[in-house]
């Protein structure tokens, strides 16, 4: 295998007392000079660029549930993470089969199975009945 060695700007590499080639130091990029006018715009910049990169990427996105069990909650589970509001949509009377799934027992007797827990953190709960008058 064929290794390469760092050098310095001389080109000659450094080597440590131990024998192994020491790494070159690193430097960080300069700054933009829009940050360096001398009354505190550096830190008002940097602070800005802060808060909009703070900003979830699907703010403002409403996402409507309408899965079962895994693949779907989980997918939309995803999108809350990336800042959806998420609106799960269950059926009457049981909702999600996942709420009854679960190592824990009493949890899947409450109807709060430990994969309904884990896929549908976040979202807020609805149930409709689309099959009838009033829930559509």
């Amino acid at each position: 295998m064929k290794t390469r060695t760092h050098t310095p700007g001389n080109g000659v590499p450094q080597v440590k007392a131990d024998g192994r080639t020491a790494k070159p130091a690193t430097r960080k990029p300069p700054l933009s000079p829009h940050y360096h006018d001398g009354d505190g715009a550096r830190q008002h910049a940097t602070r800005d660029a802060l808060r909009h990169r703070a900003r979830p990427a699907l703010d403002g996105i409403r996402v409507l549930d309408l899965t079962n069990v895994l693949a779907g909650p989980f997918c939309a589970y995803q999108l809350g993470l990336l800042g959806a509001e998420v609106i799960k949509l269950e059926i009457p009377h049981g909702g999600d089969l996942a709420r009854q799934l679960g190592a824990d027992s009493s949890l899947n007797k409450a109807l709060m199975g430990a994969s309904f827990l884990a896929q549908n953190g976040g979202k807020k709960s609805v149930t409709v009945n689309l099959k009838s008058d009033e829930g559509k």
